[in-house]
């Protein structure tokens, strides 16, 4: 079991410390593993540009991959 939260610094639809909040949630949960909680904050994204952002393919892609191996 993995979870990954991705977000980008500039979202304004999920608030920053919502993903925070979340991550620490997460990592306070039963199985309390780092190994088991990941996070990413890209700079210069914001909400939907993660998936159709012009770089999104170099820079996020990797990561959501990443997170779904």
């Amino acid at each position: 079991k993995k979870v990954t939260l991705i977000t980008g610094a500039l979202n304004r639809l999920w608030h920053r410390d919502s993903i925070d909040r979340m991550y620490e949630w997460l990592r306070r949960g039963p199985e309390r593993s780092s190994r088991v909680c990941g996070k990413h904050v890209f700079a210069g994204y914001a909400h939907q540009d993660l998936l159709w952002g012009k770089h999104s393919a170099r820079d996020v892609f990797p990561k959501i991959k990443a997170g779904l191996d």
